[in-house]
């Protein structure tokens, strides 16, 4: 074996036997298939009033049938959690840019992770912890994330300023909008 390949398995095998949580889409680059490849050519629906596309057919439904609690998709697809879940929270674009217009948000509550996988996360996590199982974030990290919340929730911008929130109205009026969306379909 290499000598350079030794140099990268060696932490890396240390890393994982000693359960810390390994981020290995920095060490490519390249992001991993963390959430679904779009269809190509868009949406197949093209009856304006049933416009959800069904995973496994070419079924399409209408918008309200979608995470209503009844199975319409032959694949049940439409009652998914984290498509519930997804539906009501920011999209996953807009997190996008949130996230790098608060640039604080990366490098101190979610550790250096990737921003495809934190703003996928946050669209579909039920939860806080559901969060940190599929990011991978760790105790303390996640500890900070429910303090961010919590600061949120209460509107007291404090503890946010102590994580190196910026200390501008527009950066505290979009920080409070997106966790508000986040606390209200049960993030926190």
């Amino acid at each position: 074996m290499k000598k350079e390949h030794q140099l990268i398995l060696l932490p890396l095998f240390a890393a994982c036997c000693y359960g810390m949580s390994v981020d290995l889409s920095r060490l490519t680059g390249r992001l991993g298939k963390i959430y679904a490849d779009k269809r190509g050519g868009g949406n197949p629906c093209d009856r304006e009033d049933m416009p959800f596309p069904c995973q496994s057919s070419d079924e399409c439904i209408p918008l309200k049938y979608v995470c209503d609690q009844s199975p319409d998709c032959k694949d049940g697809y439409d009652e998914n959690p984290d498509l519930c879940k997804a539906k009501d929270r920011p999209a996953f674009n807009d997190l996008v840019l949130f996230l790098t217009k608060e640039k604080w948000l990366m490098s101190s509550i979610f550790a250096g992770k990737s921003l495809a996988s934190v703003a996928h996360g946050l669209t579909v996590s039920q939860d806080v912890d559901d969060f940190a199982s599929r990011t991978g974030l760790d105790q303390k990290h996640t500890g900070m994330l429910n303090a961010a919340l919590k600061a949120a929730k209460t509107g007291r911008m404090k503890p946010l300023i102590d994580m190196g929130m910026p200390q501008s109205s527009s950066s505290e009026n979009t920080v409070k909008y997106v966790f508000g969306k986040l606390l209200d379909t049960g993030f926190y």
